[in-house]
């Protein structure tokens, strides 16, 4: 009984050891283990991968949804929209495409290329060119339409009407609030109260008389590469023939400031129109320059100022930052103006600094660094139309 049950077990045990031997057989690679067939077929299908990669010679194609386009100043465009790529091997690969729009910028009026490219998994690349065109700006960028003004100015209100920029600020642009009432009310005269929120601020200088500071201010703006406005009184335009040539073939721009330097709206309509004819023509004559901005005196006006200037061919240039630095005996500090103006800066801004300050003239060549870096340019109003 004993043998026959050893018999058995010897044979159940040769039959597992069988078994074990067929199931631990060596593969190739000298391991033991179950059967390297699956391996076998990942490494044939990696092969064939890398035969088809080799293989693909061919190169992608870009789908372009428009070829060119045209926007007005200060707009962007999605170049990808509508845009796909496909390849013979790797099917889509729309989510490869990148874009370069390096050579743009948005805020200047001019002709721009655009590279769309795209690679496959072989590295065979695909180009396109896509063309843009920024227009210049319009007039209705910067005012609603027009208001027609005729000669009788009696049907104008003469009421003072006090301008300040006010103490609200937009909490994502930093723009005033405050200067939306006057721009709705009385941007129809051709009046800036405020720039278009396109990435552009611009610098104007109020000057009443020298105080020896406009030079170093020339030379400033030369070095920044800035164009500035300068509205002068006649006083100035009179006493200043070499500032004002300079300022003129330096590519700046000449404004209006009135011959007295006095609030406008005090005046009768006679009074008005000679304030700005008789510093227009004086320019005119004696400069060969044609004015074309006005700035008005203490920036108090009135809707029938605002209609005789604009009757006269001007465009009236407020502000949107300013600062009390006409006092030539009390300036300011200047690294506390440095940061206020740098801090209260905005796309659109329109700065009235005074050129009898001496903190302008010191704080200006760091003020220019300081806002360019916070990502705004400095704009030229020569490019605005009126």
């Amino acid at each position: 009984m004993k043998k026959r049950m050893y018999t058995v077990v010897s044979a159940a045990l040769t039959l597992a050891m069988l078994f074990a031997g067929c199931s631990n057989k060596k593969n190739t690679d000298g391991t033991t283990g179950s059967s390297n067939s699956e391996g076998t077929k990942n490494e044939t299908k990696e092969s064939s991968k890398d035969k088809d990669k080799a293989a693909d010679i061919t190169a992608p194609v870009i789908n372009l949804a428009k070829t060119e386009y045209t926007i007005p100043l200060g707009e962007d465009v999605n170049f990808l929209d509508g845009v796909t790529a496909t390849d013979d091997t790797d099917g889509d690969i729309t989510s490869n495409i990148k874009v370069d729009q390096s050579a743009v910028d948005f805020n200047t009026a001019g002709e721009y290329n655009v590279k769309l490219s795209v690679e496959d998994a072989a590295g065979n690349m695909a180009e396109q060119i896509v063309k843009l065109t920024v227009k210049p700006a319009t007039n209705e960028q910067f005012n609603p339409p027009a208001t027609e003004v005729i000669g009788d100015y009696s049907q104008y209100s003469s009421e003072t009407i006090p301008f300040g920029v006010g103490s609200n600020y937009d909490p994502v642009t930093n723009r005033p609030t405050g200067l939306d009432y006057y721009t709705n009310l009385y941007g129809k005269y051709a009046a800036d109260f405020i720039m278009p929120d396109s990435g552009y601020v611009y610098l104007t200088f109020d000057e009443g008389y020298e105080n020896g500071y406009t030079p170093t201010i020339l030379d400033t703006l030369k070095e920044k590469n800035v164009k500035a406005v300068f509205f002068v009184t006649l006083p100035f335009a009179k006493e200043n023939p070499d500032l004002m040539r300079r300022i003129i073939d330096e590519g700046h721009i000449v404004g209006n400031h009135s011959v007295s330097h006095l609030s406008m709206p005090t005046l009768s309509v006679d009074e008005q129109v000679n304030e700005i004819k008789e510093v227009n023509d004086y320019v005119l004559e004696n400069y060969g320059y044609q004015m074309k901005l006005f700035r008005f005196p203490t920036g108090a006006f009135s809707e029938q100022s605002l209609a005789i200037a604009q009757s006269l061919g001007y465009r009236c240039v407020f502000w949107s930052f300013a600062h009390r630095d006409w006092l030539v005996d009390d300036q300011p500090d200047v690294t506390e103006s440095l940061n206020n103006a740098v801090t209260k800066s905005h796309s659109g801004a329109i700065y009235l600094l005074h050129a009898v300050s001496s903190t302008n003239t010191q704080m200006l060549g760091d003020f220019i660094d300081q806002v360019r870096a916070k990502g705004l340019e400095f704009g030229d109003y020569s490019n605005i139309p009126y």
